[in-house]
């Protein structure tokens, strides 16, 4: 088999290494630069690929006859996408004799779009996975050829939750290629009526003192890495907040929110690394009194927290 493959980051870097252990040719990728802002716990497509030999193209799209020429020319059975930023056109689409697929990271057609696993936990679900989809023109709403499940835990993280997820997607690969090859991959139509999209994250990952303990626990564990954090308000400034517990304890800052205490364990300013509250009340011995203000009066139930709520 020979494909071409667009992606980024940590999960396109897993996927290209499954596909290559599996003898696939992969002469081409389709990537972007290494963002410096970008985590520095996860890799850069365009350096794994080049470490196997694999010709890289990082242009701003998917567009432009140039790459539509590239692609024709190597002549693809199948087209991959993992992770990829951009739109992949239909003429592109239309190029591998055999189709062209996305692995997206939930269970399709729940949270369709992109960052789906910090609206998994947002939203205390109990089961997520990746689907291996067929590409059409609205994105995510292809035929599922191969789904993995997987359980998630009352204490999971984004962290947690990306890991098992990059695992599932070697799995999906693992039974999906053989079928796809020989052109037996069931093509299963998604429920639209029953589809979920994620929303910008950047209005759910803020927090403050008027949330209950569990809506603020919750989303720190929702968006710590890899993704931006959650932000809290300091003073007149902005923290994030990449790890706590909730309730009393000896460790971390504590703070008071609308229902109890939650204990803040990793945090830095915005753009900064982050540190162990330690190092940071040791910096700003203040930090207890200035966090996560403003704090106005709690309205509502504190039973649970839905992000739709917001």
């Amino acid at each position: 088999m020979r494909t071409v493959v667009f992606g980024n980051r940590e999960l396109a870097c897993v996927c290209l290494e499954e596909l290559l252990g599996l003898e696939v040719e992969v002469p081409l990728v389709v990537t972007s630069p290494r963002d410096p802002a970008g985590h520095p716990g996860y890799r850069c497509l365009a350096e794994v690929a080049r470490e196997h030999g694999i010709a890289v193209a990082t242009p701003p799209d998917a567009t432009g006859r140039s790459m539509l020429d590239w692609v024709r020319g190597i002549r693809p059975d199948i087209v991959f996408s993992f992770h990829y930023d951009h739109r992949i056109p239909r003429t592109i689409r239309g190029v591998p004799r055999l189709g062209a697929y996305n692995l997206h990271e939930s269970l399709l057609p729940r949270w369709r779009g992109p960052c789906p696993i910090p609206f998994v936990i947002l939203h205390g679900e109990r089961e997520s996975g990746v689907s291996l989809h067929e590409m059409v023109e609205e994105f995510d709403a292809g035929d599922v050829v191969a789904q993995v499940r997987f359980p998630v835990g009352p204490r999971e993280t984004a962290t947690t939750l990306f890991r098992k997820a990059l695992a599932a997607a070697r799995v999906c690969l693992r039974r999906s290629v053989p079928v796809l090859l020989e052109e037996r991959a069931p093509h299963a139509p998604q429920d639209g009526a029953g589809a979920t999209v994620t929303p910008s994250i950047a209005r759910h990952r803020a927090v403050n003192r008027a949330a209950s303990v569990e809506r603020f626990d919750r989303t720190v564990r929702a968006f710590t890495h890899p993704y931006p954090g959650a932000r809290v308000p300091f003073g007149g400034e902005i923290v994030v907040v990449w790890a706590g517990e909730p309730g009393e304890g000896a460790d971390g800052i504590p703070l008071p929110l609308a229902d109890g205490t939650y204990r803040v364990l990793r945090l830095g300013f915005e753009g900064e690394p982050a540190t162990d509250w330690r190092e940071f009340l040791s910096r700003f011995p203040d930090a207890p009194e200035h966090l996560g203000v403003p704090r106005p009066a709690f309205k509502g139930s504190t039973a649970s927290f839905r992000a739709e709520e917001e």
